[in-house]
């Protein structure tokens, strides 16, 4: 989903809200502003009333690297709000640079009550200096995703990356120790995005390009760049792996007997099948395109035994070039 500097929808209701935010926004006194800085600027434990015209000033100038508003919940809470008189859930905390880790729905809900109870005001408990990585526990009991944390961690292209290292943490692992992993920590999964970052976003960006001018792709974007990912950690050329997944895409010979079509071929039938059981798998997708690269890339004919790769009977293709394999036997 694409948001704003403030996470709220880039759509005609978040432009709606957007706009209510910044009416409330505008009508915060110095004095409210004052009263906002005070508050998440307080390094120490604190139970503070937050009136609504404050708590805009907060969801607008101290809401940084957060979730995307959910607008729905902001709605539920402004209601309860309005209703009971009273709200139970006041708790906001603050990371260390003063910006909210959580409380912005709260907040958000605060204001839009203001619009009719201009006098709303609740105590919150505010709790300061968590650190990014706190959240983690903190939220193990929330609906947060690795998406959601990817986000947090200032990182561009949250849901591709966290769709990559969920597929690709554990096969490389695999290839690398020839054992599986499990149980991968959301800190563990956000180590590897920060070790692997720069590749992650080459990936993204080689993938994009290979979609352009494709009217009805074979893959999806996420696909491509798992594969490109995948291909790029094992020691292959970026713009040999662009070729093979323009011709993969469209279908074309990079020589005779080369792996695209035929690969193509099957991911094309794939875009008509209606029933689960016929669906391949994504693991089984992106080996298959990893297996082809490995023999185009040496210019082999690839069986069509192998077309699929069929996980039940073989260990996942390697995603290493010949070379790269004779230079660490």
């Amino acid at each position: 989903m694409s948001t704003n500097e403030n996470n709220i929808p880039d759509n005609k209701a978040g432009a709606r809200l957007a706009e209510a935010i910044r009416e409330i926004y505008l009508q915060a006194t110095d004095e409210d502003k004052a009263t906002a800085e005070a508050i998440v600027t307080n390094k120490e434990l604190a139970v503070v009333s937050i009136s609504g015209h404050v708590a805009s000033v907060i969801a607008s100038d101290y809401n940084g690297r957060n979730r995307p508003i959910s607008i729905p919940r902001v709605g539920l809470y402004s209601n309860s709000m309005l209703a009971e008189g009273e709200w139970l859930d006041g708790e906001m905390k603050l990371f260390e640079d003063n910006t909210m880790a959580d409380g912005q729905h709260r907040m958000i809900a605060m204001a839009m009550a203001t619009l009719t109870n201009p006098d709303i005001s609740f105590q919150f408990v505010v709790k300061p200096n968590i650190k990014r990585s706190q959240m983690y526990a903190i939220d193990s009991g929330k609906s947060r995703t690795l998406k959601d944390f990817i986000a947090l961690d200032g990182y561009s292209h949250a849901n591709m990356k966290a769709i990559i290292v969920s597929r690709t943490a554990p096969l490389l692992y695999e290839l690398d120790y020839g054992s599986k992993l499990r149980n991968v920590t959301i800190k563990g999964r956000l180590d590897y995005v920060a070790e692997n970052d720069d590749v992650l976003n080459a990936s993204i960006t080689v993938a994009k390009q290979c979609l352009f001018n494709i009217d009805t792709p074979v893959l999806t974007q996420a696909e491509i760049a798992t594969g490109i990912f995948m291909l790029i950690m094992g020691g292959y050329d970026k713009k040999q792996i662009a070729t093979y997944y323009q011709d993969l895409l469209t279908g074309n010979s990079t020589y005779e007997g080369s792996p695209q079509p035929a690969i193509y071929k099957l991911l094309k039938k794939q875009l008509e099948v209606k029933t689960r059981a016929g669906v391949l798998a994504p693991v089984t997708k992106l080996g298959t395109c990893i297996r082809g690269m490995f023999y185009t890339h040496q210019g082999k004919a690839i069986k069509k035994s192998e077309i699929p790769w069929n996980p039940k009977k073989d260990t996942f293709p390697t995603n290493r070039p010949v070379a790269e394999l004779e230079a660490v036997a």
